[in-house]
């Protein structure tokens, strides 16, 4: 949708249309695919990844390689704290996994101060052991004073969350901290429905929006998400023109809100691309090189959907951020209501430390 807009209005510059290629992200291929669309095919840039195993691992390739990559959606921080510590190449224009972790612990200590006990459950796999890692960090860097009891970490792709939801049950937390997204979310919250778990229980899905369209009758009123950074079609924000244009063309396409944050990442990924490559131009009067490219993405900052993005001077990843709310069906779409917003500053790590080193000092 958002090629075909740029295309309609003459392309990059108004002069040089996107050509646009799709691939699968296939995890035991992702590796040769990488390195055949980088050396066989003249892509000027390669855009990708929702898994995070995927992202680290064509990380170092596109450095090996000297491609220009953004990651537009992967969330673990380990990409620019472990698998790519000196990026030249490589870019991401979402921030990374600690604006949701470290924000869920914000809101933890600040608006619900009640909270005594608190429980996991996250996805086995990098992005969801990412995440409790992080929260559990951020809850002891804060000092707040709770106590951890259950910690779960189901396969993804699980249909069955019986015995997660059982041990969390028994443990009876006043809190759940839960990264679930996909198949996988609408599974647990079913089940946990069906079984009482959020009868006494407050979970916070960082990232689970996408729910209020997958599955909105098994989303009761009052529970806290966050959406990855601000990306949300409904409640009251209206962030700007952008957001209202994205949102409405969104609908007309494709019948249905844009309430996953995957959506507004895409836009931020080809837009970030975009911007580099005319701020190169206006800079030099020549269309930009790879060198030029990657130059002009350091330092990029833009205005997206969802307000103001920018990449920090001397970082490769953009920063974010953290909002919540409590789901609320009182409107005519499901939304979020009570807002909390968390300044970018609070949940992004400096640009000289890694997260962990930032936690560590917090």
């Amino acid at each position: 949708m958002v090629v075909d807009k740029i295309n309609e209005a003459g392309g990059i510059l108004g002069e040089r249309e996107i050509s646009l290629d799709e691939y699968d992200e296939n995890t035991e291929e992702v590796a040769q695919l990488y390195r055949r669309l980088a050396t066989q095919d003249d892509y000027d840039i390669i855009i990708g990844f929702v898994s995070s195993a995927n992202a680290l691992t064509v990380g170092p390739i596109a450095e090996e390689l000297q491609q220009p990559t953004i990651i537009w959606d992967t969330g673990t921080t380990e990409l620019f704290d472990d698998a790519v510590t000196d990026p030249q190449y490589l870019f991401r224009t979402c921030a990374s996994s600690s604006t949701d972790a470290v924000g869920a612990a914000l809101v933890l200590e600040n608006a619900l101060t009640d909270i005594e006990t608190v429980a996991g459950v996250n996805q086995d796999y990098a992005y969801g052991r990412n995440n409790w890692n992080l929260f559990s960090q951020a809850v002891e860097a804060f000092d707040i004073d709770v106590d951890i009891v259950e910690a779960r970490f189901p396969p993804f792709g699980n249909e069955d969350f019986s015995s997660t939801v059982s041990a969390l049950n028994d443990s009876n937390p006043d809190f759940i901290f839960s990264s679930l997204w996909g198949g996988d979310l609408v599974n647990f919250m079913t089940q946990a429905n069906d079984r009482g778990l959020f009868d006494d229980t407050l979970p916070c899905f960082s990232g689970g929006t996408h729910i209020f369209r997958d599955a909105p009758d098994q989303v009761p009123d009052g529970l806290l998400f966050g959406a990855r950074g601000p990306h949300v079609p409904y409640g009251g924000f209206g962030w700007n023109s952008l957001h209202d244009n994205f949102v409405s063309s969104f609908e007309s396409r494709y019948g249905e809100s844009p309430y996953a944050h995957g959506a507004f990442h895409a836009w931020q990924g080809i837009y970030a691309y975009v911007n580099a490559i005319e701020n190169a131009f206006n800079a030099s009067g020549v269309y930009p090189d790879n060198d030029a490219l990657v130059k002009s993405l350091e330092g990029l900052g833009f205005d997206t959907p969802s307000g103001f993005l920018n990449i920090p001077e001397g970082s490769h990843n953009a920063i974010e951020p953290s909002f919540w709310g409590l789901s609320d069906s009182s409107g005519e779409n499901l939304a979020l209501t009570d807002s909390i917003w968390i300044a970018k500053e609070q949940v992004n790590p400096p640009v000289e430390q890694t997260t962990e080193e930032w936690l560590g000092n917090i």
